[in-house]
């Protein structure tokens, strides 16, 4: 869930069993509780199940000469409960803002002349939008939680490996449900702190609706980046129609200073998970 409700604990099995069962009540109004047995069975799917790009119409197989995108390299990735976490514990791995390695391959690979150009081009963009997802560093300007200052890179927040979510359970708000963007079709919301009698307005609540945390207001999880190019519209409310939307919000937002050029080529990359 965005606002991250069923964020229960630690244990991502048990979340889903959770939310199998939340699902299963709210969607289906069964006339009896369904069996453990059978929630089971909805989280033993849910666990052997991988989305991945696995072709890109410009760049080609996303899984050949050295390149490993696609659901059989995802399904093999190594995970733990904060492995490489960039925000909020120490993790047992040292955190590497290089996240994604997925097309290194293709930096190195000789050009055999086999490709057209137009390939060999698109697979360029690729390589080179990995590469501004890794290294690209900036301020967190204005994110509630993190100190001024605070500096980091994509892959900060988005640290699982080879994936893009948080590896460790997050919510965080980087502004997209504030007021200042909110649309005709979205609704507004103003939110009083019970202690401080201070006010917020919002076009969504986030993971304050369930934790009752002012600090929490706006705030959602950080979503895995696999799969996106099937997944538009984006962000929670989907405000975002194409991923070239999503990466010149952030551009905007955190003062990245990309150029339209590099704006695209880090797009070409996400359209590529």
């Amino acid at each position: 869930m965005w606002d991250a409700r069923e964020l229960r604990s630690i244990n991502f099995a048990l979340d889903l069993f959770f939310q199998a069962g939340d699902a299963v009540f709210d969607h289906s109004e069964p006339a009896a509780p369904p069996k453990i047995a059978d929630l089971q069975q909805i989280v033993n799917f849910e666990l052997t199940t991988f989305n991945a790009q696995v072709f890109d119409n410009r760049a080609g197989s996303l899984t050949v000469d050295g390149a490993t995108g696609g659901s059989d390299a995802l399904s093999n990735q190594i995970f733990f409960l904060g492995i490489n976490d960039g925000l909020n514990i120490p993790s047992i791995t040292p955190f590497d803002n290089n996240a994604f390695n997925l097309f290194a391959g293709w930096a190195t690979s000789p050009n055999d002349g086999d490709e057209h150009h137009s390939v060999e081009e698109a697979r360029e963009a690729i390589v080179r939008g990995e590469t501004i997802f890794n290294t690209l560093e900036f301020e967190f300007t204005g994110v509630p939680g993190f100190p001024p200052g605070r500096r980091g890179f994509c892959s900060s927040c988005h640290d699982t490996p080879n994936v893009g979510a948080s590896s460790f359970p997050a919510a965080i708000n980087i502004g997209t449900a504030d007021a200042s963007r909110r649309t005709p079709d979205l609704p507004l919301f103003t939110l009083q702190d019970k202690v401080t009698g201070a006010t917020v307005q919002t076009t969504d609540p986030g993971a304050a609706i369930t934790t009752g945390q002012t600090g929490l207001i706006g705030a959602f999880k950080v979503p895995s980046l696999r799969g996106l190019a099937a997944r538009a519209p984006y962000f929670h409310d989907g405000s975002a129609s194409t991923l070239e939307e999503v990466v010149d919000f952030y551009n905007v937002r955190f003062n990245l200073g990309l150029s339209p050029h590099q704006e695209s080529d880090l797009a070409a990359f996400l359209r590529s998970l």
